[in-house]
């Protein structure tokens, strides 16, 4: 939501994904089980620390191997406040679409 420009190869998120970013937020925010050491902080602060997006683009091959292909869609989510000492690049999670789009708060 709060990203003003996003790298070129990023598409713009469609309103369904949008909310399902934010009911995911919501619930990391309310009971965190994914998202550690943020816990108080409410979603707007969350979306300024976080970045999640959909992705159906391999990132482990084009970045180890210089391929690029196509996979089932799930989502990266980078966390700058948990950067690489050595490089500053954010940590990045994987999470699959079903943790995103699910209702249930368990683990």
């Amino acid at each position: 939501d709060y990203v003003k420009n996003p790298p070129s190869f990023v598409r713009l998120r469609d309103e369904k994904t949008k909310k399902e970013i934010r009911e995911f937020f919501d619930r990391e925010s309310e009971k965190p089980h994914i998202i550690c050491g943020y816990e108080g902080f409410v979603t707007k602060q969350l979306f300024h620390m976080l970045y999640m997006n959909r992705f159906s683009l391999d990132m482990e091959g084009l970045i180890e191997e210089g391929v690029c292909r196509t996979q089932k869609p799930t989502y990266l989510l980078f966390d700058y406040q948990k950067r690489n000492p050595l490089d500053h690049s954010a940590m990045v999670i994987e999470i699959s679409e079903t943790l995103v789009s699910s209702t249930d708060t368990s683990p």
